[in-house]
């Protein structure tokens, strides 16, 4: 089913070039969640193969970065693989880690946040020895620790909220929707801002690439020929940037409605909906177009393949779109994953039940396969999977995973 996607726009988090706290904060609601900062031997961490996701959040091998909200406030943690425990992305070991508090009637900020707070409200990319995050209109650079920060580019773009975030070892994707008009205007001060036209009839889409190195800001692809266009989620790997753009050649509200004749409705969506899957070379900077149909198909990336999803059987591509063979399953999603192919079996609204296939493609054989209840993987780098249930981020080990031992995993934060 094409489901229409509206996505807010939210307020941006203010960041500040501040370093230490000294007030009671209330303990962050997670179930592994500790009152303490990262530990000096957490300064160890470096840049290692990572997923991102659209809720800024990034899952590695032995850690995982992710936002807490409290009344609006966003602060950053991290997830330690080895210890099984959430800390709050903070090194000074005297903060209590309380957020920005401001004057009510001068809007004056009061007193200094904990460092966590600082670090914007998108993605943190943590490197060997520095980390970028980005906070409207800038990009920026700090250490380890998010101190000595420095402006990498400045991005005066038509939208204040990116949609996605995907950062490489040398590059920075930016992926956004644009819904209105946006105009251009100058305040009083000469500064620029955007505000916020008419309604478009058909949404605009694109990514932005930003070189980490000099902050150079290029357009790798944009589209508004369709309607209720949409990006998956872009994924890379060996230099290579994946996404797949699909829309309606009508309106969405020409369709007939769902609720009162579904057959008439998919009908008419699958008639109307166009597939488009991309490849990206990131060295070259070359855009292909690999995949093209007139259908509503979804499409997952793996190491150097692609999926087709399919309630009979799932379809097995290579990295530039040429079909290879059916595959001994359905395909209802791909797990993004760092080695093998990992996917959910398409499955019936009412089932609860979920079953887990890891195939080699290369051998063409199916490694691993397990039927689980309630649970949603969603990656899986080296022996750390992580998913949701419940509406909440876990962590589980690839060898609990499989033997179904599904009661080990660990919540990361209350989402």
């Amino acid at each position: 089913m094409k489901i229409r996607l509206w996505l807010i726009l939210l307020a941006l988090f203010a960041g500040f070039e501040l370093e230490g706290c000294r007030a009671k904060f209330p303990t962050a609601t997670s179930s592994s969640e500790t009152k303490e900062g990262v530990t000096a031997s957490d300064k160890t961490m470096v840049f290692e193969k990572a997923f991102y996701t659209r809720t800024n959040s990034v899952f590695t091998e032995r850690y995982a970065f992710f936002r807490i909200s409290d009344q609006g406030k966003v602060s950053l943690h991290v997830y330690n693989v080895a210890s099984k425990t959430s800390n709050i992305y903070c090194f000074d070991p005297g903060c209590e880690h309380i957020p920005p508090q401001y004057d009510l009637v001068t809007g004056e900020l009061l007193s200094p946040p904990c460092m966590a707070y600082t670090l914007g409200a998108t993605t943190f990319s943590l490197r060997n020895d520095c980390s970028y995050y980005f906070l409207y209109p800038n990009l920026f650079r700090a250490d380890i620790e998010g101190k000595n920060r420095q402006i990498v580019a400045n991005l005066n773009l038509p939208f204040y909220f990116p949609t996605e975030e995907l950062y490489t070892e040398d590059y920075y994707f930016l992926r956004y929707d644009i819904y209105n008009e946006m105009i251009e205007q100058e305040d009083k001060n000469g500064d620029s801002h955007w505000v916020s036209g008419d309604a478009l009839d058909k949404r605009k889409v694109g990514i932005i690439r930003v070189t980490l190195s000099d902050g150079k800001i290029e357009e790798v692809f944009s589209a508004d020929d369709l309607y209720d266009l949409y990006i998956s989620p872009m994924v890379e790997y060996n230099g290579h940037l994946h996404f797949l753009c699909s829309g309606l050649d009508v309106p969405f509200d020409t369709l007939p409605n769902g609720f009162e004749d579904w057959e008439a409705y998919n009908e008419a969506a699958t008639k109307h909906s166009r597939t488009r899957v991309y490849d990206y070379n990131i060295a070259s900077g070359e855009l292909s177009l690999i995949i093209s149909e007139d259908h509503n198909n979804a499409y997952g990336f793996a190491q150097d393949y692609i999926v087709k999803s399919s309630k009979l059987n799932g379809e097995l591509y290579d990295a530039s779109g040429n079909f290879i063979r059916k595959l001994p399953f359905s395909v209802g999603r791909v797990i993004q994953s760092d080695e093998y192919i990992i996917v959910q079996e398409s499955m019936d609204v009412n089932d609860t039940k979920r079953r887990f296939h890891m195939y080699d493609a290369d051998e063409d054989k199916v490694v691993r396969s397990v039927e689980i209840e309630n649970l949603t993987l969603q990656y899986a780098i080296g022996d750390s999977y992580y998913g949701i249930i419940d509406g909440k981020t876990f962590y589980i080990s690839a060898a609990d995973f499989w033997a179904g031992n599904t009661d080990r995993y660990v919540i990361l934060e209350d989402s």
